[in-house]
Formats: C-alpha cells, structure tokens, sequence
C-alpha cells in the first residue's frame, strides 16, 4: 500500500522512477551488476542514480579471504550464464588500482557515463590490466 502510494504521488508529480544503484569498484558482483544498467534504462522509463560504495567492514564480512575467492568465482561463472563479461581467470586488484578507478568514477552522475566507464574499468581490474589515476 505504501509503495502504490508513493508511485501515485510520483505520477501525479510527473517525476520519473529512481533507482539508486550502489556500486563498489573492488567488488566483482558490482562489476557484472552495471553492465545491465544500460539495458535496464533502455527498458524502463526511470532514472538511475550511481553511488560509490567501500567494501564492507570486518564485522559485516568477518572471512574477507573468502568471500573474495568466493566472489570471484561466482562472477566467473555467472557472466557467461547470463551474457554479461567476466575474466575467466581474474585477479583481485590491488588496493590502489581500485582508488585509481573509484577516482575515476567520482564525478559522474550520468548513469549511462558511470557504466561505461566503470565496465572498461572493470575489465582491466579484473584482468590485472593496470589502471591509471584520473
């Protein structure tokens, strides 16, 4: 009820739908996450809002080691299965590729701008490529 209340306010303001997408450069679901921002706002009539986001504190992911391996091979796997890119043999990258690309990353607020370049990003952090600051 609530939520058909906020979208009826919503249209009878004329605004567009948002939704706020929280990406975070070092981890690999974000990485297969954006590529499907453009298809989604190419078939929703919404706005979407990119946030960059740090990668969770020791007490919310106390096995940091594993939910990296983990992680990456999730990615590795579900890419292919849902036709998004994902290295076969990726690499976690190093902490100051990732601050070079988040830098990157901080100014855009045009969410087709922010996949595209966080996709390119994203292919080179996980295949080791380096990444360069600005």
């Amino acid at each position: 009820l609530r939520r058909d209340l906020f979208a009826a306010r919503r249209r009878l303001m004329g605004a567009q739908a948002e939704i706020h997408y929280f990406h975070g450069v070092g981890d690999p679901y974000s990485h297969l996450a954006v590529q499907l921002l453009q298809p989604l706002q190419a078939a929703y009539p919404v706005r979407i809002v990119p946030h960059l986001v740090p990668p969770p504190p020791p007490e919310a992911a106390p096995e940091a080691g594993l939910l990296e391996g983990w992680s990456l091979r999730d990615a590795r796997r579900l890419a292919p299965m849902h036709g998004l890119s994902f290295p076969q043999a990726p690499r976690a990258p190093a902490p100051g590729a990732v601050a070079a690309a988040e830098s990157q990353l901080a100014g855009l607020d045009d969410a087709a701008a922010f996949a595209e370049r966080a996709v390119e990003l994203g292919e080179a952090l996980w295949s080791g490529a380096p990444v360069s600051p600005g």
